[in-house]
């Protein structure tokens, strides 16, 4: 008989007493550990996204995405690098080994394309993304036969003020737009210079009062379609007199279709390293409440 054995033996309450002492632990320590659904992946893959409005997707190609891949193929680990130019954007497919750091790499994206700034176009401003299992949904809500303004205001602020949520977000809706008017085809640059002028926020300086700092705005942004339909184009006309301002529909960015029927949906984000099973229990214990308050 080993050491060991006869000396558990011997001491039978003392072994006993251990055992309970890390069963208990164990018991203590398991609901504190975080669960994931998915575990904590990196993808070897960084995109570039760069905007430039109105231009055809052969002007994009050649002076977009061609100059940003250039400056990018030479970053050491990079393996391949794709682009898809379309008009008014292009997107740069950055692939590199397994291993190599996301964030080192991105950076080193970022000083590659800042080199290049003079090549670019004035107004083009690459911006780096890198994704990651953080990205994919906790859960995914299919909603039908409800509007889409109560999702907005009850839903999706109640899902947002969960413990652990990064961002609950609405697909498959319709972005609402107004839609402008004009009688005489004359009017339209003056209704243009007004809703230029107005409607937005700008900053108006800094004010220093009995040792406090306040900034000031000036003007402020559109929260009605009355406040467009008394803008003034001149010192004696309204909006509302030469030009007809109606809400609409805009087109769809998202299709969501639930087991084949036209939906609306609500994809849950979990901030880095929050416990995913339990955002996932919190928005199902949520939403008995949610449908009641949205009929």
């Amino acid at each position: 008989m080993s050491f060991l054995a006869r000396l558990s033996l011997a001491n039978r309450g003392l072994v006993a007493l251990i055992t309970i002492a890390i069963l208990g632990f164990g018991v203590a320590i398991v609901p504190q550990l975080r669960q994931q659904m998915f575990p904590d992946l990196q993808f070897p893959s960084v995109s570039v996204i760069a905007s430039y409005p109105g231009a055809t997707p052969e002007i994009v190609e050649q002076q977009v995405a061609i100059p940003i891949e250039q400056a990018v193929g030479g970053i050491d680990g990079v393996t391949i690098v794709t682009s898809a130019s379309r008009t008014g954007s292009a997107t740069v497919w950055v692939n590199f080994d397994y291993g190599i750091d996301v964030k080192a790499i991105s950076s080193d994206i970022e000083q590659a394309l800042s080199r290049i700034d003079g090549r670019l176009p004035a107004n083009v401003d690459p911006t780096v993304m890198a994704g990651t299992t953080d990205d994919i949904p906790v859960i995914m809500l299919a909603a039908s036969g409800v509007d889409e303004d109560e999702l907005r205001g009850r839903v999706l602020p109640a899902l947002n003020e969960i413990d652990g949520v990064r961002e609950a977000t609405l697909t498959g809706a319709r972005r609402k737009q107004v839609t402008i008017s004009v009688n005489q085809k004359e009017n339209t640059q003056a209704v243009i210079a007004a809703l230029t002028a107005n409607g937005v926020s700008t900053a108006g300086g800094v004010i220093t009062e009995g040792g406090l700092s306040y900034s000031v705005a000036v003007g402020g942004r559109f929260t009605d379609l009355d406040q467009i339909r008394n803008l003034y184009v001149n010192p004696t006309t309204q909006l509302k007199d030469i030009a007809g301002v109606e809400a609409s529909q805009g087109d769809l960015a998202t299709i969501t279709r639930t087991n084949g029927k036209s939906s609306l949906g609500i994809a849950v984000t979990a901030i880095p390293g929050a416990n995913a099973v339990e955002i996932s229990h919190a928005v199902t214990d949520k939403l008995p409440a949610l449908e009641s308050a949205t009929g």
